[in-house]
């Protein structure tokens, strides 16, 4: 299950359309996934925030006046990675693992049904989202963020649904019984894959 997950990350919507080359390495989708899994999160989720925090690059800086302020492939703030125990944000697991943490703690706090919440307080923080009495904050990089990354997650889980869906017999769709996967030759996740849709 997880290599099959793994896989679906390699090859998600975003990454098939505009740019075909991306950062996302094998090993950062399978710590995502890995870590994802540990704290409760959805994997597609996770790899949404990173493609929107930092293009997947572990070494991205934001800047804010003209300082550094947010770092590494999950773009924490200094005071967010110590909370959560990331001492090097620039080093990939450290950053996934404290990314998750924070998202797993938002998603706590705000609850599951509340993405649009969880999402507001991982880009402006909690505070803001309490600020605005639990209300996505009037800040159009936030709001336009909220929603790019909901887009994208809804996309992404509806191909995800898409491909499940084929891989099952029709009589049993409802109950995503899975058939016996015909035998394949194993892909190096490292290859170039080729995905043609319908």
């Amino acid at each position: 299950m997880i290599r099959r997950a793994i896989l679906f990350i390699l090859i998600c919507p975003a990454t098939l359309e505009a740019k075909p080359r991306t950062n996302l390495t094998p090993a950062v989708a399978r710590q995502i996934v890995k870590t994802s899994h540990r704290y409760g999160l959805p994997p597609l989720l996770v790899l949404e925030v990173m493609r929107q925090e930092s293009a997947f690059r572990a070494t991205a800086t934001s800047y804010k006046n003209g300082k550094p302020c947010a770092y590494g492939l999950m773009q924490l703030v200094k005071a967010t990675a110590g909370r959560f125990g990331v001492w090097d944000p620039y080093d990939p697991q450290q950053a996934i693992e404290g990314g998750c943490r924070y998202l797993a703690w938002l998603t706590n706090r705000y609850g599951r049904d509340r993405l649009d919440l969880v999402l507001a307080a991982y880009n402006a923080g909690e505070g803001a989202v309490d600020r605005y009495e639990r209300r996505v904050p009037p800040y159009a990089e936030t709001q336009n963020y909220v929603r790019r990354i909901l887009a994208e997650y809804e996309r992404a889980t509806r191909l995800e649904d898409a491909i499940r869906l084929r891989l099952v017999p029709a009589n049993a769709r409802a109950g995503y019984t899975r058939r016996p996967a015909p035998r394949t030759p194993r892909y190096s996740l490292a290859a170039p894959l080729v995905l043609k849709l319908p």
